[in-house]
């Protein structure tokens, strides 16, 4: 998961003004709906309320 969070920081330096807020990793989980179950969906939700 990290080569793909620098894969998209390098995308990233290409665009004028954009700002990486944060990183969440969704580790373990594969099936769909599966990260319901997880306190990842909180702290997503927690990073989405403070982004500006």
């Amino acid at each position: 998961m990290e080569r793909t969070i620098e894969s998209l920081r390098g995308f990233l330096d290409c665009l004028r003004g954009s700002v990486e807020k944060g990183v969440l990793y969704g580790a373990g989980v594969s099936g769909k709906g599966e990260i319901k179950y997880t306190d990842a969906m909180q702290k997503a939700y927690d990073m989405g309320k403070s982004v500006i």
